[in-house]
């Protein structure tokens, strides 16, 4: 409750849905017991979910409750309103996003067999595999066949010439994106809103994610680490 509190106080938590959210979805029930033992949790930093003890330096995070509050407040959900996320992020946000979108159907695009796996799990145990769909595949890939998507959340950094796809299966009638575009050190938080065959876009905060895992670049990769987020003030203007 603190956590709220002090969120709330520093202008990160607005929405009193998402307030309800928070309490009644726990994060706990989305972290291992191995790992929720050894670490706090219920701090405004990203959460570790996985770690393959044969490789400590591979690990991957839920987001920090102040970005989390970021990502879904900006995505302006209403209760019957589809969604997919890209990156699983344990599930959690997913869930999150359920209590604002109750009525419209959520899908993660993960491109980790073993992290949708966990996804799947978590899911279950808080009753929320009917609600909150996994699929595999490469996340750049969208969903076409499930499009239009009135909401696409993206939790990797994603460099602009990779939304155009993307962009095309949002619903042309106010449809929303929120993810950070840029490079692989620092991006921009951006919500974008069609609006027919027009995008607008708006740039929220800076910050520096690890790029958006994907199916393509699994065979490259050995280390998988998730965001290092960082405010706005610690970059200077212009």
């Amino acid at each position: 409750m603190q956590l709220l509190f002090t969120l709330i106080y520093h202008g990160y938590l607005k929405d009193i849905r998402l307030v309800k959210a928070f309490l009644d979805v726990p994060l706990k029930k989305f972290i291992p017991d191995e790992l929720s033992s050894h670490f706090k949790i219920y701090t405004d930093a990203p959460v570790l979910f996985y770690l393959n003890k044969s490789n400590p330096e591979t690990l991957r995070t839920i987001s920090a409750p102040h970005m989390i509050s970021i990502m879904l407040q900006q995505l302006l959900l209403e209760e019957d309103d589809d969604l997919l996320i890209l990156g699983a992020k344990s599930g959690y946000i997913a869930a999150l996003a359920h209590k604002l979108a109750p009525k419209g159907k959520i899908v993660i695009l993960e491109a980790n067999q073993e992290i949708a796996d966990i996804t799947r799990v978590n899911l279950e145990r808080n009753n929320l595999q009917e609600s909150i769909s996994v699929i595999v595949d490469n996340p750049l890939n969208g969903q076409v066949d499930l499009a239009p998507w009135q909401k696409i959340l993206i939790t990797g950094a994603l460099k602009q010439e990779n939304m155009l796809p993307l962009l095309l299966q949002l619903d042309p009638s106010e449809g929303v994106l929120f993810a950070p575009i840029g490079d692989n050190l620092v991006q921009n938080y951006t919500q974008i809103i069609r609006i027919e065959n027009e995008f607008y876009g708006k740039k929220h905060l800076q910050v520096r994610f690890t790029p958006l895992i994907t199916r393509i670049e699994l065979d490259e990769l050995t280390l998988v680490t998730e965001i290092t987020e960082i405010d706005s003030k610690d970059f200077s203007s212009g």
